[in-house]
């Protein structure tokens, strides 16, 4: 998928207008109103946001979370890239996955 292999500087500067399907899906999510959850948030949901950038920034946004949750600290752009390069990879085999599932699938690699 083009959207794994590089991350567009639109993701960087997408609002919460990238966010409106997940919130308005928040009740799929089992979420409060106007709110979803990250770990709902599964890969065919990815897959199927309208526009690279929206599913840009979420991967991006999971990213931190994921490395957040787990202390880590330390970052590089090529390192970045490769971890979401290879979510792409997991997510196309595994669409039912959540996207931190296969987030933290594709960082073991």
């Amino acid at each position: 998928m083009k959207l794994f292999r590089s991350l567009s500087i639109a993701a960087f500067l997408a609002s919460s207008v990238a966010l409106s399907p997940l919130v308005a899906n928040a009740d799929h999510h089992e979420a409060g109103e106007g709110t979803f959850k990250l770990d709902a948030i599964t890969c065919w949901d990815l897959g199927t946001m309208e526009t690279e950038e929206e599913a840009a920034y979420t991967l991006l946004m999971l990213y931190g979370y994921h490395s957040g949750i787990n202390k880590k600290i330390e970052h590089s752009a090529a390192g970045i890239q490769m971890a979401l390069g290879a979510v792409g990879t997991v997510c196309e085999e595994n669409p039912e996955m959540t996207a931190l599932d296969a987030l933290a699938k594709a960082m073991k690699k």
